[in-house]
C-alpha cells in the first residue's frame, strides 16, 4: 500500500506515482465502452449492473506532481453516470478500514448505491456474491496493492456468475523487485496466485528443432 496523505477534501488519499493515471483512464474507458450492455440490465424490474472492487483503497490519489485524481472505485462509477448507464450498485470492500471508510464515503457523497465490506478479498468476496443477482451484469475490477493478496481462489469464485467482466491490474514493479525472492522461497507470493506454478516450472520443455 502507499503512504495515505491529506486529500483535498479532507479525507486520506493514497500517495501515487504518475503511472496511476494511466490505471485509471483504462478503467474508465472499459466502463464508458460497455454502457450499452449494461443499459440492458438496468431498470424497473430489470437484474442490474453491478461494479466490484475488492482493493478499492481510498477513492482518491495524490500523484507525486501534486495533482490529485479520483481513485479507481469514484473514478468508475463517475464515467458510468456520465455515459448514461449508471452502475445499480457498488460493492467496494479493503483489507485497511481507514481506506475503505474514505472510499465509501466520497461514494456516497458522489451519490453511489454503495455497500462496503472490510477484510481480506478472499473473505469478502464471498460476502459480495451472496448480495449479486445471479441474473445480473457484472463487472469486477481487482488493483491489489501486492501480487501476495491476489488468491487464485478470488478468480474461481467471481467465476461462478454467468455475467462477470474482470479487469485486473497488477503492478510490473512488485513483480520485478520481488520475482528473484519468490522463485526462491519456500512459500512464495505465486504459491496463491498461480497454484500448481513450480511444478510446471520443473516440467521439461519439448526440444526444439
Amino acid at each position: 500500500m502507499g503512504e495515505l496523505v491529506e486529500g483535498d477534501d479532507g479525507l486520506p488519499a493514497e500517495d501515487v506515482g504518475p503511472w496511476a493515471i494511466e490505471k485509471y483512464n483504462y478503467l474508465c474507458r472499459y466502463v464508458d465502452i460497455s454502457r450499452g450492455a449494461r443499459g440492458k440490465f438496468i431498470g424497473p424490474g430489470k437484474a442490474g449492473a453491478t461494479y466490484l472492487d475488492l482493493f478499492c483503497g481510498p477513492g482518491r490519489a495524490k500523484v507525486r506532481n501534486g495533482e490529485f485524481t479520483d481513485g479507481g472505485c469514484v473514478a468508475a462509477w463517475r464515467k458510468s453516470v456520465a455515459g448514461g448507464g449508471p452502475f445499480s450498485q457498488v460493492f467496494i470492500a479493503d483489507i485497511d478500514e481507514v481506506r475503505l471508510n474514505a472510499a465509501a464515503e466520497r461514494l456516497k457523497q458522489a451519490g453511489a448505491p454503495v455497500t462496503a465490506f472490510h477484510g481480506p478479498a478472499l473473505q469478502t468476496v464471498e460476502s459480495i456474491l451472496k448480495r449479486l443477482d445471479p441474473y445480473g451484469l457484472h463487472f469486477a475490477f481487482l488493483d491489489p496493492f501486492s501480487l501476495g493478496v491476489l488468491d487464485f481462489r478470488i478468480f474461481q469464485k467471481l467465476a461462478k456468475r454467468k455475467r462477470m467482466d474482470i479487469l485486473v491490474h497488477l503492478s510490473k514493479m512488485d513483480l520485478q523487485r520481488n520475482l528473484g525472492r519468490n522463485l526462491a522461497a519456500d512459500v512464495s507470493a505465486f504459491d496463491a496466485f498461480a497454484p500448481g506454478w513450480r511444478s510446471d516450472r520443473r516440467r521439461p520443455r519439448p526440444a526444439r528443432h
